[in-house]
This record gives C-alpha cells, sequence and structure tokens, in this order.
C-alpha cells in the first residue's frame, strides 16, 4: 500500500509538472495573442491610413468638380467671346457693304463722265468683293475651329465625368470595406475578451486543483503518521505476546519442574508431599487461573486492535476513493485545458485568416491606388 500511495504521488507530481508546462504554454499563447493584438493596432492605424486616403481622395474629386465647373465656365465665357466677335464682324461686314454701296452709287454717278473710270471701279469693287469672300471664308474656319474646340472640350468634360463617378463608386467600395473590416476587428476583439474569461476560469480552476492537492498531500501525510503508529502499535502488541510466550513457558518449566520435584519428594518424603499437595494444587489453581485470565486480556487487547485495524484499513480506502475522485476532477481539468487550448488554436486561425484577408484588402486599395494615379 505505502509503495502503490508512493507510486500515486509520483504520478501526481507528474501531472503537476504536466500543468506547469501547460500554464507555460498557456502564457505563451497569451504572448502570441498580445501579438494579435498589436498587429490589430496596426491594422487600425493601416485602416486609419486608408481613410486619411479617402479623404485624399475625396478631396482630389472635390477639385475635380471645381475644375469641371471652371471649365464650363471658360467654355461660356469663351462662347460669349465667340458671339461678341461674330456679331461685330458682322456689323463691320455691313457698315462695309454700305460705303461699298455709296460707292458705287458715287461711282454709278460718275460712270457717265468717264467708262475707264467705271471699269477701273469694277475692278476695284470685285477686288473689295473677293476680299470680303475671304474675310469671309476665314471667318467661317474660325467659327469651324471654335466649334470643335468645344466638341473637345464637351468630350474632355464628359471623360472627367466618368472618372468622377469612378472615384465615387471606388470610394464607396472603399468605405464598404472599411466597414467591413471594423465590424470584424470589433468581432475578434469579442473573441479576444471570451479567450480571456475562459483563461481567467481555467486559471481559478488550476489554483483549486493545486490547493486540493495540498489538502491530499497533506492527507497523505496524516495517512503516513497513523500508519507509523499503527506499525509502532503493532509492534509493541507483538513485543507482549513474545512477552506472554515467555511467561507461559516459564510457567510450563516451572510446573513440569514442580512435578519432577513432587515426584522426588513423593518418593522421598510420602508423608510431607501429601500435606503440601493440597497448598501446590492451590497454587496451581491460582496459576492456571491467572493464566487463563491474562490470556482472555490479551485476546480482547488482540480483538482491539484488530478492529483499530480495520478502521484504518477502511479510513485508507475513503481516502484512496477520494484520491481517485481527485484524480477524476484533475482529468476534467485536463479536458478542459485541452477544450481551452483547442479553442486557443482556433482563434489563432480566425487572426491568421483576418490576417489573409486585411492583407488582400491592403492588395486591391494598393492596385486601385495604382489605378488612379
Amino acid at each position: 500500500m505505502v509503495e502503490r500511495q508512493h507510486n500515486e504521488l509520483a504520478t501526481c507530481k507528474s501531472e503537476l509538472h504536466q500543468l506547469q508546462r501547460r500554464l507555460q504554454q498557456q502564457t505563451h499563447y497569451d504572448e502570441a495573442l498580445d501579438d494579435a493584438l498589436r498587429r490589430e493596432s496596426v491594422l487600425k492605424d493601416a485602416a486609419a491610413e486608408q481613410q486619411a486616403r479617402l479623404k485624399y481622395l475625396e478631396n482630389v474629386n472635390a477639385s475635380l468638380v471645381a475644375a469641371l465647373d471652371s471649365a464650363k465656365k471658360e467654355l461660356g465665357s469663351s462662347q460669349k467671346e465667340f458671339s461678341q466677335i461674330i456679331e461685330q464682324q458682322r456689323a463691320g461686314a455691313y457698315q462695309s457693304q454700305l460705303k461699298l454701296a455709296q460707292q458705287q452709287l458715287q461711282n454709278q454717278a460718275e460712270a457717265d463722265k468717264t467708262l475707264s473710270d467705271s471699269l477701273m471701279r469694277e475692278r476695284s469693287n470685285q477686288q473689295l468683293e473677293q476680299q470680303q469672300i475671304q474675310q469671309l471664308t476665314s471667318m467661317q474656319t474660325t467659327l469651324n475651329e471654335s466649334h470643335q474646340h468645344e466638341s473637345a472640350l464637351e468630350e474632355e468634360l464628359s471623360k472627367l465625368q466618368e472618372h468622377s463617378q469612378f472615384v465615387v463608386h471606388k470610394n464607396a467600395s472603399l468605405l464598404m470595406e472599411v466597414n467591413n473590416t471594423r465590424a470584424q476587428l470589433d468581432a475578434m476583439q469579442l473573441q479576444h475578451q471570451q479567450f480571456t474569461q475562459r483563461l481567467q476560469q481555467l486559471d481559478t480552476a488550476c489554483r483549486d486543483s493545486e490547493q486540493r492537492e495540498m489538502v491530499l498531500q497533506t492527507d497523505i501525510t496524516g495517512c503516513r503518521s497513523q500508519r507509523q503508529e499503527l506499525q509502532q502499535q503493532l509492534e509493541q502488541t507483538l513485543q507482549r505476546e513474545s512477552g506472554l510466550k515467555e511467561e507461559i513457558d516459564n510457567l510450563r518449566s516451572d510446573q513440569l519442574s514442580a512435578e519432577v520435584n513432587s515426584l522426588s519428594i513423593k518418593k522421598q518424603l510420602d508423608s510431607e508431599f501429601q500435606n503440601k499437595l493440597d497448598v501446590v494444587k492451590n497454587e496451581q489453581r491460582k496459576t492456571a487461573e491467572r493464566f487463563q485470565q491474562k490470556q482472555q486480556q490479551d485476546a480482547q487487547v488482540i480483538v482491539g486492535l484488530q478492529q483499530r485495524q480495520q478502521n484504518i484499513l477502511q479510513e485508507i480506502e475513503a481516502l484512496q476513493q477520494k484520491e481517485l475522485q481527485d484524480q477524476a476532477t484533475i482529468q476534467f481539468l485536463e479536458e478542459e485545458k485541452q477544450k481551452g487550448f483547442a479553442h486557443i488554436d482556433y482563434l489563432v486561425n480566425l487572426l491568421n485568416q483576418e490576417r489573409e484577408e486585411v492583407d488582400y484588402m491592403n492588395c486591391c486599395i494598393n492596385d486601385a491606388a495604382s489605378d488612379e494615379a
């Protein structure tokens, strides 16, 4: 039984070492979780940078819209200028035509004077008409160029509007991604809080198990001390039994010697032996009665010791059952720790997935930034 208890203590110590190792592993997992939290803070900083980038893109979009408005205003002002130029050119043409008509009337009045002057005037009129036609063609070309410039500006405006719409859609998608990352970060924070609560529960359970183990060790030391006391009592009873056996042997030897002496005395002194025979018988009777009483007392003592030994064995069995129950509780705590380790692995996998998703989002944002650039 003592060896068995020593073996059980050795197993308990090994289990304690295993629990300490697992606690060290839990500390490593806590450090990993701290690293994950730091990375989450880095991700939050990246999200803040993304928000700043979005604000910058919004400012760029606003500047583009302002540029579009200014371009529209410039187009309106250029159209007004072109219309004013055309009206001025038309007014100048009318004035020139009126002057030419007056000159023609004067020329017609003077044509009666000389044909040569009329021919010269006709030639001059033809030249003036050709100059007017050239001026009109140049004005038409300028108008065509202005229309082409207006169409190019309208195309640029349409392109700028499409780009602004693309930027708006891109900003909306980036805002959706940022909101999703925020929700995922909130969920990860909740999972981390739950995991910390679970670790606290496991720590309390481990402390309870350590306290129970200390109580078991104290109980085992008490059992050992009781066992030593019982062994001492058994040794004392055995010594007393050996002393009683020696006394019985001495009494038997005394009885034999008395019988021998009585026979010798019978042979030598029959008369004296008969007188003393009654005395010897009385003494033998008394010694026999004393011996029987002593045997009965020793038997009662032995029965009491046996009962006490049975009680001690029952107490040892109860302690063994208690040790089995404590072992069951320790196994339950180990299963709970294994569940906690599995939950930690699950959280680590989730963190890795979140990192991959964040890396993918960063790649998408970088691609979008490169496309915008």
